[in-house]
């Protein structure tokens, strides 16, 4: 039976009334976090598991960054690896990565590549997130001993349809970069930092490079979400000819043995406009909520590796913790049926 987990929410961890529903619910195993450092003993002390996701030390993780492993030198990074041995899951999942070895944060769009920084070379940047992969996997086993072995996961990134930037909501750096961030989305389109790390076949061939590498296999985490826009945006700009399921499926066929974990919600959007990766619930009648829990079936079934799943959904404004915290437990029982 798979365990289902629920990201961290605002207020969780300070509301005794909602952790003890989530404890108590029988159907959530525990809460999901990035921020290590910052919640990991608060969640272990509630009771609940923890499981991490995409672990920050200093800012976002680029598996493209050549320099990414060495933020691991550093005391924190030191603390994180630490923190990530003692979390509960046997997993441990990590955004690919970017087309470029940095890039600048966006808020309700693609982050932006640093032009000097794109690679130019689709093996190198295959090479180079290979490195990294193996080398975060040796690094969290090198000295295993029963529960601390993590199997290292890889979540793909969400390609998006092309749209306007609404500049008022970006961060100050983002503002102050402006003009480069424009020449980048101009010259190579706003998905500029993702060329290559969303196609299915990019996840075809570094699965090859990976293979017989590392002391442990490295696993996919399918992003029902990620996967669903990438796929939608792929088809608008016709880079794609099938249907989304046929996108899914041909994703499937490459990974399907490799799939250890899934993030699910629902995304915004239409087939007219497109989706943004909203992190929704689902919402009973709702035609778009009805074609992700079948894609997520779709994947479940598919998938004889298969441990754990993930209810990737942001607290929705005006609801107490309390609240949310039931409204996770009624979202859990919603899935519950697909992910055993």
């Amino acid at each position: 039976m798979a365990e289902i987990y629920i990201s961290l929410f605002e207020g969780l961890l300070s509301d005794p009334e909602a952790i003890e529903k989530i404890r108590k619910s029988g159907i959530i195993s525990g809460i999901e976090i990035y921020s290590l450092i910052e919640h990991f003993t608060l969640i272990k002390n509630s009771g609940l598991k923890c499981t991490a996701h995409d672990p920050q030390v200093f800012g976002m993780n680029n598996l493209g960054d050549t320099e990414w492993l060495t933020i691991f030198d550093t005391s924190r990074g030191k603390q994180v690896i630490e923190l990530l041995k003692n979390t509960d899951s046997p997993n441990v999942g990590f955004h690919c990565g970017f087309s470029a070895q940095k890039v600048i944060k966006m808020h309700a769009y693609p982050d932006a590549a640093v032009t000097s920084t794109m690679y130019k070379n689709r093996q190198d940047l295959l090479s180079t997130i290979a490195k990294n992969i193996i080398g975060i996997e040796r690094l969290l086993n090198q000295a295993e001993s029963g529960n601390l072995f993590k199997q290292v996961l890889l979540e793909p990134m969400d390609f998006s349809r092309e749209k306007p930037v609404n500049w008022q909501i970006q961060s100050e750096e983002v503002k102050a970069h402006q003009p480069e961030i424009k020449r980048v989305f101009e010259e190579y389109g706003s998905n500029a930092a993702l060329q290559w790390v969303t196609d299915i076949s990019f996840f075809d061939d570094l699965f090859r490079e990976l293979s017989n590498q590392g002391k442990h296999s490295i696993g996919f985490l399918f992003d029902i979400s990620h996967v669903f826009i990438t796929a939608d945006a792929k088809i608008n700009s016709k880079m794609y000819s099938g249907t989304i399921e046929d996108y899914f499926s041909e994703l499937i066929d490459i990974v399907k043995d490799k799939i250890y974990q899934i993030h699910v919600n629902v995304p915004e959007g239409n087939p007219e406009d497109g989706y943004a990766d909203a992190h929704l619930p689902f919402r009973v009648g709702d035609a778009l909520s009805d074609r992700i829990m079948k894609l997520t079936r779709k994947v479940i079934n598919s998938s004889p590796n298969f441990k754990s799943i993930t209810l990737e959904i942001r607290s929705l404004l005006n609801m107490k913790p309390s609240e949310f915290a039931s409204l996770m437990i009624q979202q859990a029982s919603i899935l519950k049926p697909a992910s055993n």
